[in-house]
């Protein structure tokens, strides 16, 4: 029934980069690191365009839980985009998640819906999460694509919530 579900309409962005970042790309304070990925319709999208919102690196091994729903719920309460991405590298005994499993993980979310992008090269997995963890690392991103804040094994509660909302202030 997830087909029939809530479908994310693609906010657009409109801000412009920011021009002068404090940092350099892929570090906090910083725009993401150049290059591509492919959202789930096949389309290919720059990374510098994964934004406003939060970008979501599941990690090798990963089993979908509430959190993804939680996240999805959040971005949309807030008007924000939530992208969920598999890290392909493998970790010890860990292989990479699917793309058909965070597919299945993003139809979970009722009151959101992830938007799921392939990122092969695993150009954000190696950029934020240079050692794979058990939990979802989360990238949030501002409307001119500053990466406002990295947290590795992403938890529910106020944090999560606040720093969604200092998105859509920032």
């Amino acid at each position: 029934m997830t087909v029939f579900g809530p479908q994310p309409a693609p906010r657009p962005t409109t801000a412009r980069l920011a021009p002068d970042p404090t940092a350099s790309p892929g570090d906090v304070g910083g725009l993401l690191p150049a290059g591509n990925v492919t959202l789930a319709d096949g389309s290919v999208k720059p990374l510098r365009e994964m934004r406003p919102g939060v970008i979501g690196i599941v990690p090798p091994g990963y089993r979908c839980g509430p959190l993804v729903a939680d996240i999805a719920a959040r971005t949309r309460a807030n008007q924000l985009n939530f992208w969920l991405v598999a890290d392909p590298r493998t970790a010890g005994d860990r292989e990479p998640v699917p793309v058909k499993d965070v597919r299945e993980c993003a139809g979970t979310a009722h009151r959101g819906t992830p938007l799921v992008v392939e990122d092969e090269r695993g150009l954000l997995a190696g950029t934020y999460t240079p050692k794979p963890g058990a939990a979802i690392t989360t990238v949030f991103v501002e409307p001119d694509g500053v990466v406002a804040d990295v947290v590795p094994n992403q938890k529910s509660g106020k944090d999560l919530d606040q720093k969604i909302k200092d998105l859509t202030v920032g």
